[in-house]
């Protein structure tokens, strides 16, 4: 296992402490490839409506990040889960669309 860009420290909660559940939620999400790290400790909450954006500059691992949460890439370590469900278990109703530049 590579070494992490960062040291592994709890993760604050992004919830707001209230009104709704999170549908989508990621737990120290990392991904590495041989002695490669793409992503390092990503954790992250999406309620029912919201909309995520992730920015970052090329070859950052935003791709990745997708495509561990829709269960395309397999994750090195951390927890995805969807409505309480864990993605790795099952990732039916999860989509992925990536559009086309030209």
């Amino acid at each position: 296992m590579p070494h992490c860009c960062h040291s592994s420290q709890p993760q604050k909660s992004l919830s707001d402490g209230g009104a709704s559940k999170a549908t989508l939620v990621a737990s120290d999400l990392h991904k590495w490839y041989d002695d490669s790290y793409v992503v390092c400790g990503l954790s992250l909450e999406l309620r029912q409506d919201e909309c995520l954006g992730l920015l970052g500059v090329n070859g950052c691992g935003k791709s990745t990040v997708v495509r561990m949460l829709c269960g395309i890439t397999s994750m090195s370590m951390g927890e995805c889960r969807m409505q309480d469900v864990r993605l790795s278990d099952s990732v039916r109703g999860v989509g992925h669309h990536t559009p086309t530049v030209g």
